[in-house]
């Protein structure tokens, strides 16, 4: 049975141990100061022990009583470890942080949130048919990007969306608006066909987010319209005490020049960005293989990921299809050598140095394996039996698509002047 240690004898315990652990230290003259040098020149082990190697070297060259060593081991300051090596086991001479002293007063707390040091951020809300349609107007391809390069340049942005009418506005454009952030989050009808409305509901929206943000962190809303559409919500936003701007690309456009308002000039992009990658098939085969089996619908969107993906691609496999239908009364039953040869007919000849051999066959592959090439056996052209030919499936979209494209421009350039007068 255990029996408890009453307080006055575990008082006379620890007494005697610190009378102990005193005498243990003064048996030998400097053992802080020993153990302390022993330490800055130990390591530590596999095992975290700290492990010095020749005490007597380290303790001689340190100016200290190297004959002290036995006491150490004896009194168990050291261990011995094997050869000149031994393991500091004592916590004599151990360098402990200094206790920090308690405050004398304490800090008040602050009575107020000290300003954010970074600018404040801006809501942003564009008019996607408006910026469409300038694009258009100006014969510039849709760059959204470049759009929301402007916006960051000039101020921080903390969310922006976009309002439009997606029948105005074709898959490709809106894909676009998406990928530079600004996805087109509310649709708003037209009125006579022509002109959009902006949804009463929009307003609200925009409001209802505005109160739900700090003032402190977010400036204003900037809006992105050459119409004056957007006039009426400008109106309520500095009606509720919050900056607004108009980010325009015509100088005199309606919103910018608003009592109130900041004027943001927007640019259009000088020139087309050029393509970094002219042949580059395997980025449009997933949709190749998708056109079998969907609806009229996907396959128009597939085609036209195809020919914004990959234009040099799409416009040599159009030329290629065509080329074997009217050259080989559409049935041809080619070798793989023999496709290829057909193949390179298919490529601008100003353009054939960018497409090597290996990417003909790499693309000959890839048509055999999503099956627009079919295999077939073929009469051997000298009449030496059947080889391995390879037919094309003119029932697949993108072949009819081909072969429909090319008929319509033979159409229109074949029609005599008048009916062409006649069919603007």
């Amino acid at each position: 049975m255990v029996r408890s240690v009453d307080a006055p004898l575990a008082r006379a315990l620890s007494q005697r141990k610190g009378i102990e652990e005193e005498e243990t230290v003064n048996q030998i003259p400097g053992l802080a100061n020993i153990m302390a040098t022993l330490r800055a020149h130990a390591t530590s082990d596999a095992t975290g022990e700290l492990i010095v190697v020749n005490p007597w070297q380290v303790l001689r060259e340190a100016g200290l009583d190297s004959e002290a060593l036995g006491a150490l081991v004896q009194l168990q300051h050291l261990k011995k470890k094997g050869g000149v090596s031994y393991a500091i086991i004592s916590r004599v001479g151990e360098s402990l942080p200094e206790p920090t002293p308690p405050p004398t007063t304490l800090t008040p707390l602050p009575t107020s949130i000290a300003p954010l040091s970074e600018p404040r951020s801006w809501v942003v809300v564009i008019d996607a048919n408006n910026v469409y349609r300038i694009h258009a107007d100006a014969g510039v391809p849709l760059r959204p990007g470049h759009l929301q390069r402007q916006l960051v340049r000039r101020h921080p942005i903390a969310t922006t969306f976009a309002i439009g009418n997606y029948d105005a506005i074709p898959w490709e454009g809106r894909k676009a608006f998406a990928e530079a952030g600004f996805p087109i989050g509310f649709h708003c009808d037209a009125l006579h066909g022509t002109k959009d409305m902006v949804d009463p509901s929009l307003i609200t929206y925009v409001l209802d987010f505005l109160q739900m943000l700090r003032r402190d962190v977010v400036a204003g809303v900037i809006l992105v319209s050459d119409d004056g559409n957007f006039i009426p919500l400008a109106r309520r936003v500095l009606d509720q005490q919050w900056q607004c701007a108009a980010a325009t690309f015509r100088h005199r456009a309606p919103l910018a020049r608003m009592d109130g308002v900041q004027r943001i000039v927007l640019t259009l992009p000088e020139e087309i960005e050029e393509e970094t990658r002219r042949w580059n098939p395997a980025d449009i085969m997933g949709d190749l293989e998708r056109l079998l089996g969907t609806t009229p619908r996907a396959q128009e969107e597939a085609l036209l990921r195809i020919q914004l993906r990959a234009p040099f691609v799409e416009r040599v496999l159009r030329h290629f299809f065509s080329h074997l239908h009217r050259q080989h009364n559409g049935n041809p039953e080619f070798g793989f050598d023999r496709h290829l040869r057909e193949l390179l007919r298919s490529i601008p000849r100003e353009e054939q140095s960018a497409v090597t051999e290996d990417d003909r066959r790499a693309l000959l592959n890839l048509l055999i394996r999503i099956k627009i090439l079919i295999p077939c056996n073929a009469p051997h052209p000298r009449g030496e039996g059947v080889y391995t030919g390879y037919r094309v499936d003119w029932t697949h979209p993108f072949c009819v698509h081909a072969l429909k494209t090319t008929q319509a421009k033979q159409r229109r350039s074949s029609a005599p002047p008048t009916l062409v007068a006649a069919q603007k």
